[in-house]
C-alpha cells in the first residue's frame, strides 16, 4: 500500500478498508497439528495484507515462557531496520509484527528539529485498527471489552483486551499499531491463552483493596485503580488483583492473590 495524502480522507479509509478485508482470517482453532514454514509464512502475508510480502524464515527461537516460535524477517527500511515476525506454529497464530519498513520515524525530529507533518486523524487510525480486529478477533470489539489507545506517540497504538462477565481481566489481548505519517498497519502483538481457573474471583474488590492496605506503603497513598486478571497458563494459571495507589509524585501497584489474600509490591 502506497503511502497517501490528506487531501481525502474518504479516499484513505477505502484504501485501509480493502487492506483489512482482504487479510484472511487467523486460523487460531482447536487444531494441534502445527503450522508448517510454509502455512506460517502465508498466515503472515495474509495478516499484512500482501500475499507477496518477502517474509524470510530465520529460524525457530524458544520463549521465555517455553514455547518455539518461528521467527521471520522481511524488508528493510532506510536505517537498515528488518521487519520482524513471530509465529507460534503449534498454536496457529501470529504473535508478533513490527513493519519499520511501514513506520516514518521523522515524526520526531531531524537533526534535533522538529518535522512538520500532517498526520493522521486518530479516529481515522482507530477505524483502521478496528477494522483489522474486527476481521481476526470480532468478539474483542464485544462493549465490555477493555479497550485502550495511545495516540500520543508514533506509532498509534490501539489494545483490545477481553473481560469475563464478571469483569476480570482475561489473558487474550490484541494490539495493532498504525504509523500516523505513512498511515499504514505497521504492528500487531497478540496475547491468547485458555483460561483454567474458576471465575468468578474469590475475593471482591473491597477485600483485595483491604488486604493491599494492609501493607505501610500503601497506608499512606490514594487509591487510584482495583481490578482482577487471570495470569499464567496451564496449571500455573491463577487470579490476581492489582491495587494501585498514589504516594506523593509516585505510583504504587500493590498485587494480592486472589487464592491467599497474600499482598505483595509489584517492582
Amino acid at each position: 500500500m502506497r503511502c497517501l495524502g490528506l487531501e481525502s480522507k474518504a479516499v484513505y479509509a477505502a484504501v485501509i478498508c480493502t487492506t483489512a478485508l482482504s487479510m484472511g482470517q487467523l486460523p487460531v482453532n482447536g487444531d494441534e497439528t502445527p503450522w508448517t514454514v510454509l502455512e506460517a509464512r502465508e498466515a503472515v502475508c495474509k495478516l499484512l495484507g500482501e500475499p507477496g510480502y518477502p517474509a524470510e524464515y530465520l529460524n525457530d527461537y524458544e520463549h521465555g515462557d517455553g514455547r518455539v516460535l518461528a521467527h521471520f524477517t522481511g524488508r528493510v527500511d532506510d536505517a537498515g531496520r528488518a521487519d520482524i515476525m513471530w509465529v507460534d506454529r503449534q498454536r496457529r497464530m501470529v504473535t508478533y509484527v513490527k513493519l519499520w519498513s511501514r513506520m516514518d520515524t521523522s515524526f520526531y525530529s531531524v537533526g534535533g528539529e522538529s518535522v512538520d507533518h500532517q498526520l493522521l486523524d486518530p479516529q481515522d487510525a482507530e477505524a483502521a485498527a478496528t477494522l483489522i480486529v474486527q476481521r481476526h478477533y470480532p468478539s474483542l470489539l464485544h462493549p465490555t471489552c477493555l479497550h485502550d489507545s495511545d495516540v500520543d506517540g508514533s506509532p498509534y497504538s490501539f489494545k483490545w483486551r477481553q473481560l469475563s462477565a464478571d469483569g476480570v481481566r482475561l489473558p487474550c489481548m490484541v494490539v495493532v499499531e498504525v504509523d500516523p505519517i505513512t498511515r499504514q498497519f505497521c504492528g500487531w502483538r497478540l496475547k491468547q491463552e485458555d483460561v483454567v481457573v474458576d471465575l468468578p474471583p474469590r475475593l471482591t474488590v473491597e477485600r483485595a483493596i483491604a488486604a493491599a492496605g494492609e501493607l505501610s506503603m500503601a497506608e499512606a497513598g490514594a487509591l487510584t485503580e482495583a481490578y482482577a486478571a487471570v495470569i499464567g497458563r496451564g496449571e500455573s494459571q491463577r487470579i490476581v488483583w492489582y491495587v494501585s495507589y498514589q504516594v506523593g509524585d509516585d505510583g504504587l501497584c500493590v498485587v494480592v492473590d486472589d487464592s491467599s489474600s497474600e499482598a505483595a509490591v509489584l517492582r
